[in-house]
């Protein structure tokens, strides 16, 4: 046990775009932070998940002594990065939490649904009792419904048919183009199939295109918003399904969307949070207010005997006025 005003945690979060790693004190404060490259080992090679884990640590720890309590995020094909955290951070007490835990704890909640919509997707319920049902995370070939890359492939689509017939314009074609680089929409096929550095970048390529998507709804664009809410709705049957699935549909529970889309976009979020309502309304919602690699350090500090409270969420948030995430991942 750590417990004392001096405890200090690392809370680590790696992903499919990026990784970060945080320090924070007893009191919830955030002392540092740092952030690195994707760490998902299906799409990227090992050395570069090793540089991404170790750029987001060095920049986090700043020079001080590698000794912490610590907990880390556990994403389904992290195994790389996680070897390599235990290699760079000597913590007498270690977590592998999985990211819907991370997301629980940001809100200080051991219970209720998680709803992921970032490059990928996923939903987790837990009851009070502790029953709990994981759907989705299958990646882009067979899951990620109403996630980054769901609506960027989704805003390509659209782009590429949009001269098919005039009900099927839409102002995603221009848009979708300059952020391709591309002048002509044949280019499109080159960038689906061409060549490429990696699959990584491939997939963060495509999810980076919901911030248009996002961005053509919020200006009125038809089929911009049609991509937009058919993406909530499908995460959210997944969602209604997890809390079935969970015996949860007669109770009041945390509905706790997260990720960059969730956080990002109201249209999206908005939808989703009215879809599983409708199914079953005693979700109530928490809206993102801090990113999950501060809710690996929060259930550090439980690790090493801090009492949880509002202060914790109070004093992140005022130590590095987090807000949300800038990107849709």
């Amino acid at each position: 046990m750590m417990d004392g005003p001096g405890v200090i945690v690392l809370g680590f979060d790696g992903g499919g775009t990026k990784c970060e790693a945080v320090v924070v004190d007893a009191t919830g404060a955030v002392l540092s932070r740092g952030r690195g490259g994707p760490t998902v080992d299906w799409y990227e090679g090992a050395e570069r998940v090793r540089a991404s884990v170790s750029q987001a640590v060095d920049e986090a720890i700043c020079g001080r002594p590698a000794s912490f309590a610590a907990a880390v995020g556990c994403s389904p094909g992290t195994g790389a990065a996680l070897r390599s955290l235990r290699e760079l951070v000597s913590a007498p007490l270690f977590r592998e939490a999985r990211e819907y835990d991370l997301i629980r704890a940001t809100h200080l909640e051991d219970h209720g649904l998680v709803v992921l919509a970032g490059t990928g997707s996923f939903v987790h319920a837990q009851s009070r009792s502790g029953r709990e049902v994981y759907l989705g995370g299958g990646g882009p070939l067979i899951g990620d419904e109403g996630s980054a890359y769901h609506i960027g492939l989704a805003g390509i689509r659209a782009a590429y048919r949009s001269d098919y017939s005039p009900t099927r314009a839409t102002s995603l074609r221009p848009r979708i183009l300059a952020a391709l680089g591309l002048s002509h929409v044949a280019g499109i096929i080159d960038f689906l199939y061409g060549e490429r550095p990696g699959a990584g970048d491939r997939r963060t390529g495509i999810a980076a295109l919901a911030r248009v998507v996002d961005e053509e709804a919020g200006a009125g664009d038809s089929v911009a918003v049609s991509i937009m809410s058919d993406a909530a709705r499908q995460l959210g049957d997944l969602a209604v399904e997890a809390v079935y699935g969970a015996a949860m549909e007669r109770h009041t529970f945390p509905l706790m969307p997260a990720g960059g889309v969730a956080a990002h976009s109201a249209l999206f979020r908005e939808a989703l949070v009215a879809h599983v309502r409708n199914s079953v309304p005693g979700a109530h919602l928490l809206a993102p207010l801090l990113p999950p690699v501060v809710g690996a350090a929060f259930l550090a500090l439980r690790d090493a005997g801090v009492e949880w409270g509002p202060h914790l969420v109070a004093n992140a948030l005022r130590s590095e006025a987090f807000g949300l995430e800038s990107s849709f991942d």
